[in-house]
């Protein structure tokens, strides 16, 4: 679950922030500024990856055939965009999958019956995706208002929800709602529910249970 909430925030991120020119692939694509980048990319990657590693990840990446060197919004620019979506996604899952495989030898890849292992490379491709998104958009001055106002609507968002109790929810949160065996687990099926929404999904649920009474 991890790996596929990393495969899809952080493919999804990279191409919402070109879409919506936070990000500029011909400057990020320049060599000028390359090493400062690749910097803020492994502050905000940690110690899961090198500075090395994440330098050759971001290589890789940027010889695919469908990397952008520009953007213009024009159909052939999108439909290059979700080519390159789609073969991160896939490259992502192949190589994990073929890992684990390997990693497992004979034995038998039953639930728990193996490790699920993501290849170092891979990891640090998807360090590179989340921490360009970091360095152009989470960590723009100018974002942040943007940023407290969304963290303040969900929270109010997750209030509502968990004093509206499960009758509010979607049927398969509501069922995990319902069959919790303690507060914290209720509490989870609430934080799941608003986590599946999207942004404007998000905002449409806000408007109508937190601006109006609940009947």
């Amino acid at each position: 679950m991890d790996f596929s909430d990393d495969v899809a925030y952080s493919v999804h991120d990279f191409e919402d922030a070109i879409v919506s020119e936070h990000i500029d692939p011909q400057f990020l694509t320049s060599r000028s500024g390359h090493d400062a980048l690749i910097r803020i990319v492994s502050a905000w990657a940690g110690e899961n990856c090198t500075a090395d590693e994440l330098g050759a990840a971001f290589d890789r990446m940027a010889r695919s055939e469908n990397w952008l060197h520009r953007w213009d919004g024009s159909r052939g620019d999108q439909a290059k965009l979700k080519n390159f979506t789609s073969d991160m996604i896939g490259r992502f899952a192949r190589e994990a999958i073929h890992e684990t495989v390997r990693e497992a030898g004979d034995r038998p890849l039953a639930r728990y019956g193996a490790d699920f292992v993501v290849p170092g490379e891979i990891r640090a491709e998807i360090a590179v995706l989340k921490g360009v998104v970091a360095a152009y958009v989470m960590q723009s001055d100018r974002r942040q208002p943007v940023y407290r106002r969304q963290r303040s609507l969900l929270t109010e968002l997750l209030h509502t929800l968990w004093e509206a109790g499960p009758g509010e929810l979607e049927p398969a949160y509501a069922a995990d709602y319902r069959a919790a065996d303690g507060e914290a687990a209720a509490r989870r099926a609430v934080v799941d529910q608003v986590a599946s929404l999207g942004d404007r999904s998000a905002i449409d649920w806000y408007e109508r249970l937190c601006t109006a009474p609940l009947v």
